[in-house]
């Protein structure tokens, strides 16, 4: 890298404002970096992070045992761990690679204010001179806007603002920094920036003056949700805290630095005392937890061989009762060539109904750690069988299921236990209803399963291992497929499979994805399978993100699935052909 190559970190916590502020410096011409998160649903704007980078931060604090929503502190000295340092080579090779020729560049992400004992040393190494830029948004309005997007408690979104502040403040204290409050920015937003270029020491690329009218749009006021909410129900450091903020930003630095020694030293000390005492109740939960799973598992291993006799029993009995019918049509047929005289003893048989279909019961979980939505069909024992696959191969695992369907397959599912119906109304494409219930699970990672296969032993891990350990996977499916480059799609075969490999897209047979990357690409579009799909994959691999293939996930399709045949993939072609550019 050149001797003062300049960098612009924004700081700031989730919904604060660092994604208009790094949007402005984009337009006033800014390096940002080609590798950009997607836009998505709850930020149409779009989001200026670096998709790579907040990879390896995300990978970063769950190796810390932490993530992004963790409001406690991280582990003592944790930068110079052995841990950090191979996370420290990858970000080094990354930087180095995409702004290592960028005299002016600028890195957003609201994890980087946890993450500063780990940055700074490595911007020093790499020869890079940062502007520290706090943006600093009111906290009440910061976690109504965290409840609407992660239905987070307002308890835990005041901590997770408390601790991303408190932590930026303190490393960035004696450094070159600017601070700015998102009111400054949407109202005069000249001003801020202002400052932050003198700060720079440098003219922007692109003038304020030619900027201002892409800026001016890009500021629409109409974007800006929850203003001036209601703050009574604070704690006093939060309120302090951004009091100090706001003083800093308008000028006041003495008033600033008095009123945050006196928050960091209370922090602290709750920190030492309070956090501690969390973590020690938190193990004891934990473990109780997967001693109650365990009793519960020897319980349902019970309660399934009970199940399997009483099907075995059904089906006996199913076999009796079409016997029986049959012996009652021979015996109509020997009363009408003997003269009626049977009538009595035909009266008086009468086979014993088999009933309807046996429901299957999911077990009751508060805080799933995965939600499985089944395409539900018209065939309810079809469903049935799906079900029952599920619920013995998945075992005693933290789950949910979500079933989505017509009215007649919901219907069916009345009075099941723990399965969410959700209607899918016959004039509703299949990505608008599973939109919907994305929208309704509960669990951090959803998986679509087609009611036409029977998942077996291990299915849940051969999909999850890769989504947890491939760097940059996106989505795991057992059965994908890939574009052509004339404008159509073919289904990779199972005996070209023998390993985990990418793939333009995974089909909804069995699909596993984290929910919020599919809220970031937006979910699926409007269409019908395959359309849907294939969509979803292109959008998957555009955020640098991976569509794998897990040719080892133990699925089975019943004869009655619904597998895609070569007319419906050759009815796809004329809606994918706005994916020319990615199939070139």
């Amino acid at each position: 890298m050149p001797l003062k190559n300049r960098v612009i970190m924004v700081l700031g916590m989730h919904r604060s404002g660092t994604s208009a502020c790094t949007g402005v410096l984009g337009l006033l011409g800014v390096d940002l970096g080609a590798k950009l998160l997607a836009a998505s649903a709850t930020n149409q704007s779009g989001y200026w992070e670096h998709a790579e980078i907040v990879a390896v931060h995300d990978q970063l604090l769950m190796a810390l045992g932490s993530s992004w929503d963790d409001p406690g502190p991280l582990p003592e000295g944790w930068w110079k761990s052995e841990t950090a340092a191979g996370y420290r080579a990858r970000l080094r090779e990354i930087v180095t690679r995409d702004f290592g020729a960028a005299p002016l560049w600028a890195l957003k992400d609201p994890r980087l204010c946890r993450l500063l004992p780990f940055w700074i040393p490595l911007l020093a190494e790499l020869e890079c001179e940062p502007l520290w830029v706090l943006l600093a948004r009111h906290p009440a309005e910061s976690i109504r806007s965290l409840e609407k997007r992660e239905r987070f408690a307002s308890e835990k979104s005041e901590l997770l603002w408390l601790r991303y502040t408190l932590e930026a403040e303190r490393e960035t204290q004696h450094r070159n920094r600017v601070i700015i409050t998102l009111d400054q920015l949407m109202q005069a937003w000249e001003q801020p920036l202002s400052r932050v270029q003198a700060a720079l020491g440098l003219p922007w690329p692109v003038s304020p003056e030619r900027a201002a009218a892409q800026v001016k749009e890009f500021l629409d006021p109409q974007k800006r949700h929850h203003q001036a909410p209601e703050t009574s129900g604070l704690s006093p450091w939060t309120r302090d805290a951004y009091a100090a903020l706001a003083a800093g930003a308008n000028g006041d630095e003495a008033k600033m630095a008095a009123m945050m020694e006196r928050i960091h030293a209370g922090n602290e000390a709750a920190d030492a005392l309070y956090w501690r005492f969390i973590r020690s109740r938190g193990a004891d939960l934990e473990r109780s937890l997967a001693e109650t799973n365990a009793k519960y598992g020897a319980m349902s291993q019970s309660c399934e061989k009970f199940k399997e006799k009483y099907h075995l029993s059904k089906e006996k009995l199913a076999v009796k009762s079409a016997e029986a019918r049959t012996m009652k049509e021979q015996l109509r047929q020997f009363e009408r060539s003997a003269g009626g005289k049977l009538t009595r003893l035909l009266g008086r048989f009468k086979p014993r109904e088999t009933g309807g279909v046996a429901r299957v019961d999911i077990p009751k979980v508060a805080e799933p750690e995965l939600s499985i939505i089944v395409s539900a069909g018209k065939d309810l024992e079809q469903t049935a069988r799906c079900l029952r696959a599920v619920r013995k191969q998945t075992g005693a695992s933290n789950y949910e299921v979500l079933a989505v369907g017509a009215e007649a397959a919901v219907k069916g599912l009345e009075g099941w236990g723990n399965i969410v119906t959700v209607l899918n109304a016959e004039t509703v494409a299949f990505g608008e209803a599973h939109n919907r219930a994305v929208r309704q699970a509960r669990g951090p990672v959803v998986i679509f399963l087609d009611d036409s296969v029977t998942v077996g032993p291990g299915w849940r891990e051969a999909l999850l291992k890769p989504l947890r350990s491939e760097p940059m996977a996106g989505a795991v499916g057992a059965e994908a497929g890939t574009l052509t480059a004339e404008g159509g799609i073919e289904l990779i075969e199972e005996a070209d499979s023998k390993q985990l490999r990418e793939a333009d897209f995974c089909t909804t047979t069995c699909l596993a994805i984290t929910k919020n990357l599919f809220f970031q690409v937006g979910g699926f579009d409007g269409d019908y399978l395959p359309v849907a799909e294939v969509n979803l994959g292109i959008k998957i691999r555009q955020t640098r993100h991976k569509v794998l293939h897990q040719p080892h996930c133990p699925v089975a399709r019943q004869k009655t699935g619904r597998r895609m045949d070569p007319k419906r993939l050759e009815a796809a072609r004329p809606k994918l052909r706005r994916w020319a550019e990615a199939m070139a």
